[in-house]
């Protein structure tokens, strides 16, 4: 895992009506096999899928895992605390 910050890329997928939001992200690069977030993990990113996709599985025992969904370029995902 990476991580970067990301200003005023040229091949940045934001639309102009969005550039702004691009200078409060903080950028992460993940390969194929990484792990982004795990279930019982503090809910404190909100994470959007810029390019590529993600699966997203649910621990069901120790080595059982549940396929949930397939998030694509675009799709956002996380947990969030609630204050």
């Amino acid at each position: 895992m990476e991580q970067w910050k990301r200003r005023n890329s040229s091949n940045t997928k934001l639309t102009e009506n969005r550039w702004m939001i691009d200078i409060y992200l903080v950028w992460m690069i993940y390969r194929g096999g990484d792990v982004v977030i795990k279930q019982g993990d503090d809910g404190d990113n909100l994470y959007v899928v810029d390019q590529g996709q993600l699966d997203c599985f649910k621990e069901k025992g120790k080595d059982e895992k549940l396929f949930l969904k397939t998030y694509k370029e675009g799709e956002a995902f996380g947990k969030l605390k609630n204050s």
